[in-house]
């Protein structure tokens, strides 16, 4: 029996198995107690040994002694865990690839509303309200759905359930996340 490439892997799912997969690889994350939420902070790696040069995201992270993440930075730890395609210089993840290597398994909608969700707020985000732009592509949310996002802060105010509730929310959702669907 052969086994799949994490390349062939991404490609034989479906964007919304993608997604699913992506959400249950963070919750496995979030049991590790190197991992702490975080927020304003995409991933920052900790680790005692010297980096030099691209280094793949999943073997940074296997390595280092603490990750913190918040929403989006998660997705893209378990997102590479799962398929191998964001790297990292020294201890800095390009978020701009990033963010376009986990549209291949959320929708722009997805993305913007989960991150409102964890960091609470709409401002400093790469969201211009005023284009409707996120990260450079047009994307529609609704302003319920905006504030039920916001909600989300003082329904879980500890960051690691936030986080969790969010991942579950888009595991039940078939890959997309649902902010109006609280459980």
């Amino acid at each position: 029996m052969t086994t799949m490439t994490q390349q062939e892997l991404f490609a034989s799912m479906s964007k919304r198995r993608r997604g699913v997969a992506v959400a249950q690889d963070v919750l496995e994350i979030l049991a590790m107690p190197k991992v702490c939420p975080q927020q304003m902070t995409y991933v920052r790696l900790t680790n005692d040994k010297p980096v030099a040069g691209e280094t793949p995201l999943e073997v940074r992270f296997e390595e280092a002694e603490r990750c913190d993440c918040c929403a989006l930075g998660s997705l893209m730890v378990g997102f590479a865990r799962l398929f191998d395609q964001i790297k990292v210089s020294e201890d800095h993840v390009d978020v701009k690839t990033g963010v376009k290597n986990l549209r291949g398994a959320f929708p722009n909608a997805t993305l913007l509303l989960m991150e409102i969700a964890f960091e609470g707020t709409a401002r400093r985000l790469d969201w211009d309200t005023e284009t409707g732009t996120y990260f450079g592509n047009r994307v529609r949310v609704s302003e319920t759905k905006v504030e039920a996002a916001h909600d989300w802060r003082d329904k879980f105010p500890d960051l690691k359930r936030r986080l969790k509730a969010i991942m579950h929310n888009v595991i039940d959702n078939d890959g997309e996340f649902k902010p109006e669907k609280t459980s």
